[in-house]
């Protein structure tokens, strides 16, 4: 993505592995959406550090990414079945999350919140938010002729 480059959130879209074999589903796309990507890092202050200053390690302690993100989903009885067991049975998402410009980042995950909204007279709204439960891979995104 080059600097000052704008992404419309409509552009970032969910895809799940079916069975686990790397045969990826449409979930739907996110309109909104939130990304946290963390590097925690480790305090290793003690009586010894220089003049007491703080001392920090890189790269020592946990990696999380966070994700929550209003959109449109597939009302596909196998979406919708995807989405509900992973919710109710804590079962885990091997999820794409393909943002056109940047990377697509593919991940376990669980889902941990669906918020479901509307108004009178406009269309039903759904959130969601998952946390990744394993690494993170981030790969290029293939070119599309």
């Amino acid at each position: 993505m080059t600097q000052g480059a704008k992404q419309k959130g409509l552009d970032v879209t969910i895809q799940v592995d079916i069975d686990g074999t790397g045969n990826f589903l449409i979930l739907g796309g996110l309109q909104t959406k939130s990304f946290s990507i963390n590097n925690e890092i480790v305090e290793v202050t003690d009586s010894e550090s220089p003049n007491r200053w703080r001392e920090l390690i890189g790269g020592a302690g946990t990696k999380s990414v966070s994700i929550t993100g209003d959109g449109f989903y597939e009302t596909t009885q196998a979406c919708t079945g995807i989405l509900q067991n992973a919710l109710e049975n804590s079962t885990l998402l091997n999820l794409r999350f393909i943002i056109p410009g940047y990377a697509m980042l593919e991940m376990p995950t669980y889902v941990t919140a669906v918020n479901l909204g509307g108004n009178y007279n406009e269309a039903v709204t759904l959130s969601y938010s998952w946390e990744n439960a394993g690494e993170v891979v981030q790969m290029a995104i293939p070119d599309v002729p």
